[in-house]
């Protein structure tokens, strides 16, 4: 069982990072048109999906309790506007906003799952490939600015989280307010440093080149054909 865990799990995390791109766009775009009860099949599958990944870590908690708060604060929004709209508290509002919460939740994972599964350099130059017969020669930039992005959004939530701690063991008289005025402030300085030295790094090995962006993949159609599979199948779940 174990050997068979470990080998699903290898199987996802080198298959070719083009088709996982390709899947996590189509089910994130197909799961507004899903309704129940086909969209927890698509909620069990992306949370199991996740649990293959060890997305649910205690090393990501901070991470994925922001996540929780982005939810529920989209889920207070939505329960106010209904309400303020002129429509009574229901059990119609309920269930609306208890989808509008599963939806977000399965784009979250969608998100923590492709990121997971490949590297930054692996999702930029699949990016790179697909935007190609767009941008031409100018891909590679989209390609590094979505490498970036996806190597600094954890990297400033980590950060953050650090920045916090530190103030509350250092200046324990502070009160709520005090902290909430300094965590930004400082988190801005201790990522700035960052940055430089993410720059310095990236010149180093070359990345702010055209070529690093241009390698090409190895063939997979074994992985083409299980995500054709994939995809069919969401599509059917959609429309049924």
């Amino acid at each position: 069982m174990k050997t068979s865990y470990s080998n699903i799990r290898n199987q996802i995390l080198t298959a070719d990072p083009r088709v996982k791109i390709i899947l996590a766009g189509m089910f994130g775009l197909l799961i507004w048109r899903t309704g129940p009860p086909c969209i927890f099949l698509h909620f069990g599958g992306v949370f199991a999906l996740c649990l293959l990944l060890d997305v649910f870590t205690w090393k990501n908690r901070n991470l994925l309790t922001s996540y929780l708060a982005f939810i529920l604060f989209w889920i207070l929004v939505k329960t106010l506007a209904d309400t303020l709209s002129g429509l009574r508290f229901s059990q119609m509002i309920v269930k609306e906003t208890a989808f509008l919460g599963l939806r977000l939740s399965i784009l979250i994972m969608l998100g923590l799952a492709l990121s997971k599964s490949c590297s930054p350099r692996q999702l930029g130059l699949a990016l790179s490939f697909y935007l190609r017969p767009f941008l031409g020669r100018n891909a590679w930039r989209a390609a590094l600015s979505l490498a970036l992005m996806i190597h600094f959004l954890p990297l400033a939530m980590q950060t953050l989280s650090h920045v916090k701690t530190a103030l509350k063991i250092r200046s324990p008289q502070r009160n709520w307010f005090q902290r909430s005025l300094l965590v930004p402030f400082a988190s801005i300085r201790v990522l700035a440093r960052s940055a430089w030295s993410q720059a310095l790094a990236i010149s180093a090995r070359g990345l702010d080149r055209e070529s690093a962006w241009n390698e090409k993949f190895p063939p997979q159609p074994k992985t083409w054909i299980t995500g054709g599979v994939v995809a069919l199948a969401g599509l059917g779940l959609a429309f049924l």
